[in-house]
């Protein structure tokens, strides 16, 4: 038995088979239960505001310039899409839909690095981008 085992109150069944790691979560409260080899038990409730999702099952091939840039960012995909820039700090600073090819404007955002979340249809990608 390993030192200490987990459950991630998801289910309501405190059946203690959860993974550590989590994927695919939506925002909303978790409440994690450890327990140790002794039968002492913590439990903490963690709030997630943003939902950041790996991109695995069909992604989209993202390629952009410039990077960095202090105006804005041309995209290499020519269909119509809807974006998000994500902050470091899992925070939605923006977010709208290309339309036409035009460029993102990254205009007013603090200088700094940034997920932009590209969605197209069933597809979607993450690539990092920077502020100047």
């Amino acid at each position: 038995m390993p030192p200490y085992v987990i459950d991630w109150d998801i289910d309501g069944t405190g059946d203690f088979d959860d993974a550590e790691d989590l994927f695919y979560l939506t925002s909303g409260n978790y409440i994690l239960v450890l327990s140790d080899i002794e039968g002492c038990m913590v439990r903490d409730t963690f709030e997630i505001t943003s939902e950041i999702l790996p991109d695995i099952d069909n992604p989209v091939d993202v390629n952009l310039y410039p990077n960095p840039s202090s105006n804005f960012i041309q995209i290499n995909i020519e269909d119509d899409f809807s974006y998000k820039i994500i902050s470091d700090a899992g925070e939605i600073v923006r977010k709208g839909q290309r339309i036409n090819g035009d460029p993102i404007s990254v205009l007013g955002l603090t200088q700094g690095s940034y997920l932009l979340r590209i969605r197209r249809a069933d597809r979607s990608g993450t690539v990092k981008i920077i502020k100047l």
